[in-house]
């Protein structure tokens, strides 16, 4: 079969890629999402399909919040059992106790479980994020300022929050702190290309459920039944349980963030 980069591809195995520029639609108004009810333009990468409704994945365009300097949601928590979102530019206020607010940036990553309340604005104009959700449906509910001492397992991870854990094939990954009992279900893990180690192509399969590979810089390519896939960044990749997936190749700028669902 000939190698094809251009739009979705998947093998009998399941593997997929989830190509951003293909997956740009128009939000439409979704009564019950407080802070996304009038959002516009998203990408959706339409996992509820292929998933089982397992999971639900969305990113917002470029230039999204360059008209939109008063963006603000209410204090909400969602009805699902965890949000996981990406900074892939810019930076936006946050918090996850009562008055108390800080700033993630490009690269952060924000674990917000549900029934977790939370509160978001002041995006920066370039600011963009995507979001992955587990399951892929669930509802937004608006609620009142939490206190400042309250106990939260939400947390704004930067880099250095992620432990190197080992490196395979010239990819270095990393661990994020996943704690108690949402590691029983979730794992969180950065790829990196190793600037010391040579790349060498190889074979992978897993026994999670699922696991989600967005693409942040560069591109990764593999084999699957003789399909070339590539994913560059905005691309999502999904690799079901039990797949075969053989990488090929990866940019010497290639990183990634992995969201793992076990069960």
């Amino acid at each position: 079969m000939a190698t094809d980069f251009n739009g979705d591809r998947r093998a009998e195995a399941g593997v997929l890629v989830r190509k951003a520029a293909d997956h740009r639609i128009q939000m439409a108004h979704q009564p019950g999402q407080a802070h996304r009810s009038a959002a516009g333009w998203t990408i959706d990468y339409r996992l509820q399909e292929i998933t089982g409704d397992a999971a639900r994945a969305i990113s917002t365009v470029p230039g999204h919040f360059v008209d939109k300097p008063a963006f603000g949601s209410p204090w909400h928590y969602h009805d699902c059992a965890l949000q996981v979102a990406f900074v892939l530019e810019g930076s936006i206020e946050l918090g996850y106790r009562g008055e108390t607010y800080a700033r993630a940036g490009k690269g952060d990553i924000l674990f917000i479980p549900g029934q977790v309340m939370h509160d978001v604005s002041n995006p920066s104009a370039d600011y963009q994020v995507a979001e992955i959700t587990f399951p892929g449906s669930f509802g937004t509910t608006e609620a009142a300022m939490p206190p400042r001492d309250i106990d939260t397992p939400a947390r704004t991870w930067g880099s250095s929050d992620a432990v190197r854990s080992g490196s395979a094939r010239g990819i270095i990954d990393y661990g994020y702190p996943v704690a108690a009992p949402y590691d029983a279900q979730f794992d969180i893990r950065r790829h990196v290309r190793s600037r010391t180690e040579p790349f060498e192509a190889g074979a992978g399969r897993h026994d999670d459920r699922f696991r989600f590979i967005f693409v942040m810089q560069g591109w990764r390519e593999a084999q699957v039944d003789g399909a070339g896939l590539r994913a560059g960044v905005g691309d999502l990749i999904v690799i079901p349980g039990g797949a075969d997936w053989r990488d090929s190749a990866v940019s010497d700028d290639y990183e990634a963030v992995e969201v793992r669902l076990r069960a």
